[in-house]
């Protein structure tokens, strides 16, 4: 297996299980490795992996407290044993310690803080830097309310000196030290490896992503892998807040899943219509109703479930749902 050239890949058999080796070489403008062994682990449908290193000629190994934290995010949130191949440092045993979970109520705080903050002007954001400045006050804020103060964004990680879009610490109570990744249309095929990169030197990461348009909520949806490797990610203390526009007025929508196309806010799904005018008809018990709607003029389609439902914007005019879950979800 190789990704441009950058990284060799096989598979194994340890204890009657299926594994998979990944390497190659450190290259600061290209910090892949982890991403590249997650997706080759899961499209060689292996339930673990090892990632080895070939660290740079003088490269300088991070302090073993990075290095421990690091690993523990790579092996429980991935995964995947992290080598590098130095004499200074042995291969980490499966059995290493979980970094500390989260309070569900801060990570719905913040959650909520963020997604409420978030208006139009955020969408427009040709770049992550810029995003970041919409993005970066609102967290400084929160967060400054409860007692956390501004410390150094910078780090020395694996790849390169790194730095977070910001980083606050608390004196007393967990966690001791928070990270912002703002997110908006780099790394989409390669997700994973700079939070762990941040949760060698941080105690969490929240981890922003604004959703411009279509193509980029797409590679996210269907590049190959990316969905199993997620609902493991999900154990480590990150915090990841997808933001979405509405299809049809540009606000931030509730409903921000990866996974549904051209998604409508709740303000525009009120005023949707049947083509004869009237109010669509829903059973939630059954979790139908009908399709397609029409909201000021644009056709949509709704997707019932749980007693509720989504909307989701048709700009192609398909004939039926199905039609266009073949065309914008391959199913």
């Amino acid at each position: 297996m190789r990704g441009r050239g950058i990284y060799r890949g096989a598979v194994f058999e340890h204890a009657g299980e299926r594994w998979i080796a990944c390497g190659g070489k450190q290259r600061p403008s290209y910090a892949r490795l982890l991403d590249a062994t997650s997706c080759f682990m899961s499209l060689s449908n292996a339930v673990n992996a090892v990632a080895f290193l070939e660290p740079a000629v003088g490269y300088t190994v991070p302090n073993g407290v990075y290095h421990s934290r690091f690993v523990s995010a790579a092996w429980h949130g991935l995964g995947t044993l992290w080598a590098p191949v130095t004499p200074e440092l042995a291969i980490p045993g499966p059995s290493l310690e979980p970094l500390d979970a989260l309070d569900p109520e801060l990570v719905e705080a913040i959650r909520r803080e963020v997604l409420v903050s978030a208006t139009t002007d955020w969408f427009g954001a040709k770049s992550s830097r810029q995003a970041e400045r919409y993005i970066e006050p609102v967290l400084a804020k929160f967060l400054r309310d409860r007692g956390y103060v501004s410390c150094p964004r910078e780090f020395a990680s694996y790849w390169r000196n790194g730095a977070t879009d910001g980083a606050w610490k608390l004196k007393r109570g967990k966690p001791r030290s928070i990270a912002l990744e703002v997110k908006v249309n780099e790394d989409v095929d390669a997700p994973f490896g700079q939070i762990v990169d941040d949760l060698g030197a941080f105690d969490a990461v929240v981890h922003v992503r604004i959703l411009k348009d279509e193509r980029t909520r797409s590679r996210l949806f269907k590049t190959p892998g990316l969905d199993d490797i997620r609902a493991r990610f999900s154990s480590l203390p990150v915090i990841t807040i997808t933001l979405r526009a509405c299809a049809i007025c540009g606000s931030s929508t509730e409903f921000t899943g990866e996974s549904y196309p051209h998604l409508v806010c709740g303000a525009c799904d009120s005023l949707a219509l049947t083509e004869n005018g009237r109010r669509p008809a829903v059973d939630p018990t059954a979790d139908t109703g009908e399709n397609p709607v029409f909201v000021v003029g644009r056709r949509c389609w709704r997707r019932y479930r749980f007693g509720g439902w989504l909307t989701m914007a048709d700009p192609d005019g398909v004939a039926s749902l199905e039609a266009y879950y073949e065309k914008h979800m391959g199913s």
